[in-house]
């Protein structure tokens, strides 16, 4: 009886860690973006407390600007003046990231 007693409560605490980690944690948004009529979908991550965020299918770093509905693609050592501009069309959530993942040729 003891035994189940701490089994539940180990499995309720591991449940409540998790679940917090989820709300904490950076979602994953779906982003479309365009620039010279070419438009464009990807996966962003943001960073962690301010960390700059990603672009999945890229190697550069990604600035997104969302209040300037400008998505800034930039490499390791170029200012944001010096970045590839795009403008931000899109942000959908967690599922529309997560649906265009596995959808997607990997």
């Amino acid at each position: 009886m003891v035994s189940t007693k701490k089994n539940i409560k180990l499995w309720l605490s591991l449940v409540l860690l998790l679940l917090m980690a989820f709300v904490i944690a950076p979602k994953p948004q779906l982003l479309e973006y365009h620039s010279a009529g070419l438009t464009t979908q990807s996966i962003y991550m943001p960073g962690w407390f301010g960390a700059e965020g990603i672009i999945l299918d890229t190697n550069q770093r990604a600035v997104l600007a969302e209040d300037e509905q400008r998505l800034y693609l930039c490499f390791a050592d170029q200012s944001k003046e010096q970045c590839a501009k795009y403008q931000l069309r899109q942000q959908q959530g967690f599922i529309a990231a997560a649906i265009f993942w596995a959808s997607s040729d990997r």
